[in-house]
């Protein structure tokens, strides 16, 4: 979507540069991301403080599914510009794609802030908050420690993937002492244990992931691997980590 002109308050406006701009971000919307890349990367040697020159590079790693990568230029435009409503929209929506929820909730809050009911961007921003607030209300817990427990859950998974399953042990337990409802918490917690040679406390929690969620396969399928270990025997090689995915949150369309 083409971005709405900056206020001239906040800083300079480049008229030429905004149009070089609006053009580029016309032909992403069309598919023409081979050509608008060297466009984009040599506006930005030259204009790296411009906030709608940091927003098409963040749009442009968007739409080569780079969420990661796009995120800090996103932030960066609504650090110089906080008035910048689409660089909050998609700063919400690449944040969800990466499961990084306390911040794309920060982000559609802003987006609410800005816009008014009825365009797109308020509707989606107001649709993601809802669907946040209607998760959170299933799983019985406020939407505050529902954020809370999966900014843990991702600390804890980075733990585990680094192969420190004692931090990550203590992480999921924090996580799941904030929202005991999500079975990828207790799966992964399961997985912990097993790695550190405790194979009944390893069961134990996989189970209970399972009574949340009896057709989580990946709790299933580890769980094979794990009853073959001997109590003490700690699990080796590279099983299924489960991660704290939301398809309904991952799966926002950009903007």
């Amino acid at each position: 979507m083409r971005k709405k002109k900056v206020p001239s308050f906040l800083f300079e406006i480049k008229p030429e540069l905004e149009d070089a701009i609006d053009q580029i971000l016309i032909k992403m919307e069309n598919g023409k991301i081979d050509e608008v890349i060297p466009q984009v990367d040599a506006l930005l040697a030259d204009n790296a403080d411009y906030p709608l020159v940091l927003y098409a590079k963040g749009c442009l790693l968007a739409k080569q599914s780079n969420p990661t990568e796009a995120i800090p230029f996103f932030e960066e435009a609504v650090r110089i510009n906080p008035v910048f409503l689409e660089a909050w929209a998609n700063l919400s929506l690449a944040s969800t794609k990466i499961m990084k929820l306390p911040r794309a909730a920060e982000a559609a809050r802003e987006v609410l802030e800005l816009d008014k009911p009825g365009s797109p961007i308020y509707d989606q921003a107001k649709n993601f908050l809802s669907t946040l607030n209607e998760i959170a209300r299933k799983e019985g817990v406020s939407v505050k420690n529902y954020l809370g427990a999966a900014v843990i859950f991702d600390e804890a998974l980075d733990l585990m993937e680094r192969k420190d399953f004692e931090g990550a042990r203590d992480g999921f337990m924090r996580s799941y002492a904030l929202n005991p409802n999500v079975p990828a918490t207790l799966g992964n917690l399961g997985l912990c244990h097993a790695y550190l040679g405790e194979k009944t406390v390893a069961l134990e929690m996989i189970d209970k992931a399972r009574e949340i969620n009896p057709d989580y396969e990946p709790a299933r399928q580890n769980r094979s691997a794990i009853e073959k270990l001997e109590e003490g025997e700690a699990l080796s090689g590279n099983f299924q980590t489960i991660n704290n995915t939301l398809e309904t949150l991952k799966n926002r369309s950009e903007l």
